[in-house]
């Protein structure tokens, strides 16, 4: 059973994988792209659908990423409706932050809610 600090590591260390695998399918978006353009261009074309689908996929790998961290609306999506199956992502993450253990002045904390707010 993990503690509340673990759960909340847990939740953390989640949303940095994500962010992670986000980042790497991004360079490798990049660099594919880089290679099909420079010196590496006539081998790209003998595979032309292989590669343009690689490449799409990898930009859209990306994107799937970054949107099971941003996407608060995939809540919305979940028709499950149970507090601990509902799809996470970093504005979940944020609001479920107990405020009275942080070591912020009160305007902080209002500001923070405002944020939140705004978000959502």
């Amino acid at each position: 059973m993990l503690t509340e600090l673990g759960k909340s590591r847990a939740k953390f260390e989640y949303l940095a994988t994500q962010l992670g695998i986000a980042n790497t399918h991004l360079h490798f978006f990049r660099q594919l792209s880089a290679a099909e353009q420079g010196p590496w261009k006539k081998e790209f074309y003998k595979s032309l659908d292989f590669w343009g689908y690689t490449i799409s996929a990898h930009i859209q790998a990306t994107v799937v990423h970054l949107c099971r961290v941003y996407d608060p609306s995939l809540d919305r999506r979940d028709k499950r409706n149970q507090p601990d199956e509902r799809t996470f992502h970093l504005l979940r993450f944020l609001e479920e932050i107990d405020q009275s253990k942080l070591n912020a002045s009160q305007q902080a904390l209002r500001l923070s809610d405002l944020d939140l707010k705004q978000a959502s």
